[in-house]
């Protein structure tokens, strides 16, 4: 979180929304487990790491877009949820 120079409303939310959403893996993952992978659980399951994912995305785009440009490298602008593997 090093693009985090304050917290901004926005951010917050951001940020409790992807934790909310990784909260909800162990149910779902426990869910799927006991009902041997029934189809509600597992498309239960592809729900939640979808919004795991998206959280983290949108999450990952609130703190780059704020960081000025000259501190953000290009790479990394461009491939912005993902780690930078220079």
């Amino acid at each position: 979180m090093r693009y985090a120079t304050d917290a901004t409303p926005r951010l917050m939310w951001f940020n409790f929304a992807h934790l909310f959403s990784v909260s909800l893996l162990p149910l779902s993952t426990a869910w799927m487990a006991v009902s041997e992978l029934a189809p509600q659980p597992v498309a239960f399951y592809a729900a939640v790491f979808f919004l795991v994912n998206a959280t983290y995305i949108f999450l990952i785009l609130e703190l780059i877009d704020r960081a000025p440009v000259d501190d953000t490298p290009p790479k990394v602008r461009r491939v912005s949820c993902l780690s930078d593997r220079s």
